[in-house]
This record gives structure tokens, C-alpha cells and sequence, in this order.
């Protein structure tokens, strides 16, 4: 309905939700690639400073440390989970916002039925 009325409207809207479709897109593919990088660096750095100022590392203190930093990807994929709560309020606005314009061209039509009715 916006497009009838107003189509260059329409356009200029269009264009700014692609772009910020591909901002959010963006920013989750960094997201995701920041959960799956940042354990095991964090965990070779860890391990290379250990064996260096220590002595060299042992399976057992190896497995509970990657371990840790494996559950570690949990916490840093929070955001998303908070993204896509963000992006399903956001829908739902924006449905209640185009059933309201639906029924006022509703009202509208109903309108203009009525004043036929009247005038004949």
C-alpha cells in the first residue's frame, strides 16, 4: 500500500533496510567468526606463556584448559540470542504497525462506501 501511494517513498525505505540488513549481517559474521577464533588463540597464547615460564604442559592441565575456553564460545555467541530477541520485537512491531495502516484503509474504503450509500 505504501508503494501505491508513494513509490519513491517506498524506494528510499527499500534501500535503507538492505543497507542495514547488510550492517546486521556483517556484524554477525564477525561475531561468529570473533566465538570460534578468540578461544583457541586465548588458549595458545595461555599455553605458550605456561610452557615458557613453567615447564611444559601435561595432558591433564591441557584438557581441563580447552575445555574451559571450548564453553567459553557459549558466552561469546550471547549476543546474537540477544539480536535475534532484538529483531523479533522489532517484527512484530513493525506487523501491528501495517495491520494498523491495513484497517485504516479499511476504515477508509468503508468510509467511501458509506458516503455512496448516502449520496444515491
Amino acid at each position: 500500500m505504501c508503494c501505491i501511494t508513494a513509490p519513491c517513498c517506498c524506494r528510499q525505505v527499500r534501500q535503507q533496510e538492505v543497507a542495514l540488513i547488510m550492517r546486521t549481517a556483517v556484524i554477525k559474521t564477525l561475531n561468529l567468526c570473533l566465538v570460534f577464533a578468540v578461544p583457541p588463540i586465548i588458549a595458545l597464547v595461555i599455553f605458550a606463556t605456561y610452557s615458557y615460564n613453567v615447564h611444559p604442559i601435561k595432558a591433564d592441565i591441557a584438557f581441563v584448559v580447552l575445555s574451559l575456553f571450548n564453553t567459553l564460545r557459549y558466552v561469546l555467541a550471547l549476543p546474537g540470542a540477544q539480536r535475534s530477541l532484538l529483531v523479533g520485537v522489532l517484527k512484530q512491531a513493525r506487523h501491528v504497525s501495517i495491520l494498523e495502516h491495513v484497517q485504516a484503509f479499511q476504515l477508509v474504503d468503508a468510509l467511501f462506501a458509506l458516503n455512496k450509500v448516502l449520496d444515491s
